[in-house]
């Protein structure tokens, strides 16, 4: 197993290491589900890497937020850059879970169906102000094809 182990990362097409994670643990179930112990062969215990996330700059996400020719995408990719919620969750959004006086957006049934609040920009009220008075949506802050009905996921 040790050799087999070696050969895979030392390919001339490397794996990635997910890949390479994937043989890992498969070959430790195995050993478990044969009543074998798991450590007899040495197998590599794989550390997650971590990495910074790449940041815009401003003169970046001014231009990022230019490049929508609608109003609608414009503000959607405004909102999810600002408020950071789930695709899932921005198709879920009501015109009432937008709280301008306490300056929140309420999202609500998050990850583990959990409410939060996140903050509103005073940019992004006003972006949201512009788009419900362009496009006047129904219910949903963000309306589908049909009036009323809620912005696809994968549309987002």
């Amino acid at each position: 197993m040790n050799k087999y182990l070696a050969s895979l990362a030392r390919q001339s097409k490397t794996p990635s290491l997910s890949y390479f994670k994937f043989a890992v643990y498969g070959l430790r179930y195995c050993y478990r589900l044969l009543g074998m112990n798991d450590k007899i062969v040495q197998l590599p215990s794989i550390k997650r890497q971590r990495k910074l996330p790449v940041v815009l700059n401003y003169d970046e996400c001014k231009a990022l937020f230019k490049a929508p020719e609608l109003l609608k995408h414009r503000v959607l990719l405004y909102f999810m850059y600002s408020a950071d919620p789930r695709a899932c969750e921005v198709s879920r959004m009501q015109q009432s879970d937008i709280d301008s006086g306490r300056m929140m957006i309420h999202i609500r049934q998050s990850k583990y169906n959990k409410d939060r609040h996140v903050p509103l920009s005073p940019i992004m009220l006003n972006g949201l102000r512009k788009y419900y008075y362009a496009c006047r949506p129904v219910n949903c802050l963000f309306n589908g094809n049909e009036p009323g009905s809620p912005l696809n996921v994968r549309e987002i």
